[in-house]
């Protein structure tokens, strides 16, 4: 009967300390879940602010874009316009020399003919 009891005794032990082990495994995967849920929770708000924050980094980049487009446009455009002023400017010159060659020839032939006629007098 000794051996039964000490038997008993060593059992009972086994179930109170598997009973406290298994306490001990529950709390702890309480305190898991628990810690889990929160960790989620906060990698949610986390997502849902890096979205946000990439959406609104899109939408400046969408208009510094535009921003920089125009003013690319715009430099096209004055680029241009200098450019037609200056073949305006070469076309000008070049009437100008046109007529001062003219200019001058006609004043060469005038003065040819003056001297034409002071011989035939």
């Amino acid at each position: 009967m000794s051996d039964d009891s000490h038997q008993l005794l060593y059992l009972k032990n086994k179930v109170v300390n598997e009973q406290k082990h298994a306490k001990a495994i529950q709390e702890s995967f309480q305190f898991l879940s628990e810690k889990l849920r929160k960790t989620m929770k906060e990698n949610q708000i986390v997502r849902h602010r890096t979205k946000m924050r990439h959406d609104q980094n899109k939408e400046e980049m969408n208009f510094q874009e535009e921003f920089f487009k125009d003013q690319i446009k715009m430099i096209y455009k004055a680029r241009k316009e200098k450019e037609k002023e200056k073949d305006f400017e070469k076309l000008h010159q070049f009437e100008r020399n046109k007529v001062k060659q003219s200019i001058a020839n006609t004043s060469s032939s005038a003065e040819y003919f003056q001297r034409y006629m002071s011989y035939e007098r």
